[in-house]
């Protein structure tokens, strides 16, 4: 397997006021295409701000971060998002859907902003595959949690990205719901999906192939 993800000595730093908050600090891992990693570590710890490195959201303070072989710590911002459009998927603790949107509608939406047009026929399929078929015109307040999750994942997965990033995927859903959420992560895993998961959950985190612990921005065990 090749690398997909690398980070080289990758620190960040924020201000708040006069103090310098070291978020993140001489961080160095990889992941290779089509591994689970999960990201474990107590609040604080810097969990989503690696996720948010990884992600092209925000370039670090100091160091390389490599993705797909593109360093993106040279990209332009405009650069940088069309990057994420093409390779990366988001999947939050929060759903994020557009209320007055429809399920369909919610996963269809990435395609509009990146202009993916022959993406759109995939929609109807990926939430069929996510066992929604009788909710594609549902709205959000006609779906459960898990539901309005599947959403999610199928908007994420929507521009045919080659890296699955979800940051506390679980955290909003009762134990069979987030059980659910991680059998369909280990699932798109085995047809190839690199996918990178913060999460609190010791027992969700142990259904990942390796799990990396975080502790005051530092990586601080991998097994």
């Amino acid at each position: 397997m090749t690398k997909i993800i690398e980070l080289l000595n990758v620190g960040k730093n924020y201000r708040r006021g006069n103090e310098e908050i070291h978020a993140l600090s001489d961080v160095s891992l990889e992941a290779r295409t089509g591994q689970f990693l999960a990201i474990v570590g107590p609040s604080g710890s810097g969990k989503t701000t690696l996720l948010q490195q990884i992600g092209c959201v925000d370039l670090p303070t100091s160091g390389r971060i490599l993705i797909d072989g593109e360093d993106v710590t040279k990209l332009s911002d405009s650069q940088l998002t069309h990057f994420r459009s093409r390779t990366i998927g988001f999947v939050f603790q929060r759903f994020f859907l557009l209320p007055t949107l429809t399920a369909l509608e919610n996963v269809k939406l990435p395609c509009v902003f990146t202009k993916h047009n022959a993406h759109q026929t995939k929609a109807d399929e990926l939430l069929k595959h996510l066992g929604l078929g009788d909710r594609l015109h549902h709205r959000p307040s006609q779906l459960s949690g898990g539901e309005m999750q599947r959403v999610a994942i199928a908007r994420a997965l929507v521009n045919q990205p080659r890296i699955l990033l979800a940051d506390e995927p679980t955290g909003n859903l009762d134990s069979s719901s987030a059980h659910s959420i991680i059998s369909i992560f280990r699932e798109l895993n085995e047809s190839g999906l690199t996918v990178l998961m913060v999460t609190h959950n010791m027992e969700l985190a142990s259904m990942a192939q390796q799990i990396l612990y975080l502790k005051d921005g530092r990586i601080t065990k991998v097994e």
